[in-house]
Formats: C-alpha cells, sequence, structure tokens
C-alpha cells in the first residue's frame, strides 16, 4: 500500500502536536493541582496561626484579667486597711478632743470656784472692814469709860487701848491670813498643775520628742527582758500603774519612757530605776513603788511650793 511521504510527515507532526498539546494540559492542569493545594496548605496553616495566636491572646488576656483581679483585691484590702485606720486614728482625736473638752471644763469650773472664793474673800474683808470699824467704836466708848472710871487722861487710855486692841488685831489677822494663804497654796497648785500639763499636751506636737520622752540608763541589756517580764506581765503593769508608755528598742543600755504628763514621766522614772537597783520586778512590786514614788513626788513638789 502507498502512503504518501508528505502525509505521513503531517500525520507525524499532528500526532507529535497532539501529544505536546496533550502534555501541556496536562503539566497545566497538574500545576492548578499543586497551586490548590499549596493554598489549601498555606490556608490550612494560616488557620491554625491565627487559632495559635487566638489562644495566646486569649491565654494572656486570662492572664491579664487575673493580674488585674488580684491588683484589685490587694488595693481593695489595702483600702479597707488605710479606712481602718483612718476611722480608728478618728475616733482617737474624737476622743482626745472630748478629753480635752472636758479638760477644759473642770478648767472653767475651778475659775468659777475661784472667783466664788475670792468674791468670799472681799465678803471676809468687808466683813473685817465693818469689824475694824466696830471696834474702832467700842474703842471710844472704852476709853471714855476709862477715863471717867480709872481718871486717867485720854492719852493714857488710848495708848493702853490701842496696844491691847493691835494685840488681838494681830493674832486674829494672822490666823485668818494663814488659812487664806494655806487654801490659796494648795488651790493654786492644783490649778498650776492643770494648766501647766494642758500647756504641755497642746503644744506637744511642735516638740514633743523634745519634751515627752525620758531616757533611763540600765546596767545591760538582761535588764530589758525582765522588764518586759513573761509574756510582757511587768511592762503591762508598769504602763497601767504610771500611764506611760514605756519603749524598749535596740538602744544599748537604755529604755525610754514616753508621755505628754511630765508628773507622771517623772514618777515612771524614779520608779524604773527603784525596780532597777532593787532588782524585784514583778507586777505587785512594781504597783508598790510606783505609789511610792508619786507620793514622794507630790511631797517635794509641796516642800519646793512652800520654799
Amino acid at each position: 500500500m502507498y502512503i504518501n511521504p508528505i502525509i505521513f510527515v503531517l500525520g507525524i507532526l499532528l500526532t507529535g502536536a497532539l501529544f505536546l498539546l496533550a502534555g501541556w494540559f496536562v503539566k497545566d492542569r497538574i500545576d492548578k493541582l499543586r497551586k490548590a493545594s499549596a493554598e489549601e496548605q498555606a490556608q490550612r496553616i494560616l488557620d491554625d496561626a491565627q487559632k495559635t495566636v487566638a489562644n495566646l491572646r486569649a491565654e494572656k488576656l486570662n492572664e491579664i484579667r487575673n493580674e488585674h483581679l488580684k491588683l484589685k483585691t490587694q488595693l481593695e484590702n489595702d483600702f479597707e486597711k488605710k479606712r481602718a485606720d483612718i476611722n480608728n486614728r478618728e475616733r482617737q482625736v474624737r476622743e482626745q478632743e472630748k478629753a480635752h473638752c472636758q479638760r477644759i471644763d473642770d478648767h472653767e469650773r475651778n475659775l468659777k470656784e475661784l472667783k466664788k472664793s475670792q468674791q468670799a474673800l472681799d465678803t471676809e474683808y468687808q466683813k473685817l472692814e465693818q469689824h475694824k470699824n466696830g471696834l474702832n467704836t467700842e474703842r471710844e466708848k472704852i476709853s471714855q469709860q476709862l477715863e471717867e472710871v480709872a481718871k486717867m487722861t485720854r492719852e493714857d487710855a488710848l495708848r493702853k487701848l490701842r496696844e491691847e486692841i493691835i494685840d488681838r488685831a494681830k493674832q486674829d489677822a494672822a490666823e485668818m491670813v494663814k488659812d487664806i494663804r494655806d487654801k490659796a497654796r494648795h488651790q493654786a497648785n492644783r490649778e498650776a498643775r492643770e494648766i501647766i500639763v494642758q500647756a504641755i499636751q497642746r503644744s506637744a506636737a511642735d516638740h514633743s520628742a523634745e519634751t515627752t520622752v525620758s531616757v533611763v540608763n540600765i546596767p545591760n541589756d538582761e535588764v530589758k527582758g525582765r522588764i518586759i517580764g513573761r509574756e510582757g506581765r511587768n511592762i503591762r503593769a508598769f504602763e497601767s500603774a504610771t500611764g506611760v508608755e514605756v519603749i524598749i528598742d535596740d538602744t544599748p543600755e537604755a529604755v525610754t519612757l514616753s508621755a505628754f504628763d511630765p508628773f507622771r514621766r517623772e514618777v515612771a522614772r524614779l520608779s524604773l530605776e527603784n525596780l532597777i537597783s532593787d532588782g524585784r520586778i514583778h507586777p505587785a512590786r512594781i504597783e508598790e513603788v510606783v505609789k511610792k514614788a508619786e507620793t514622794e513626788l507630790e511631797e517635794r513638789i509641796v516642800q519646793l511650793g512652800d520654799q
């Protein structure tokens, strides 16, 4: 069978072209499938990354929320503590103001009593003046009677009567002045102490560190433990008996006493020195020594006032 070479060649070329077209189509299809698979994998990776980011963000948000709640709770607790502390301080300030008002009322009442005493003294003085005038009148009558009865001269009778009246008046006046002076001295001492204590308390805020503290030297630091006592019994008994705060810190061989009232602070200082020198430190002994020191200090103040 005869085949035309040209047709044969064209057939071969057409067959090759068809194979090339089929190969290109298959390759394009494979590239598209690979591209689709790559895009799907990339999308899956992107989704996984987004989920991971979302989970991390949720965890961080939870951590931040927990930290926020913890910080909020801590701040609320601190706020409650500070508010309770402020309420406690306000209550203490109100109590101190109430005590100061009470002292002021007592002071005003004492001043009224002093005014009444002054008025009573003025009344007594007027009575003395009236009595003196009566004595002068009586003296005139007695002098006339003496002249008539004893036939004495007026000058002699006046001299004798004057001497007797002066002696009697001196004696009565001395006794009355002594009574008035003793009453005024005791009243003035009490009023002066109250006024000084109030002045110290009102001005203590400016220089309390200088005027409200006394330092007591001790032989060694072992004495601090004896002053405190078992479970703090001795120091509580001492503060209750004296009304003074005892400060025991790291200061070597020293104990600090703090109080606004200088009288109480001095009593506490003398008592603590006597207890340390005596060596017997227990609640019963503390009360005994404090009472004794208070009595001795009051007697010393009265003696200095008399001087």
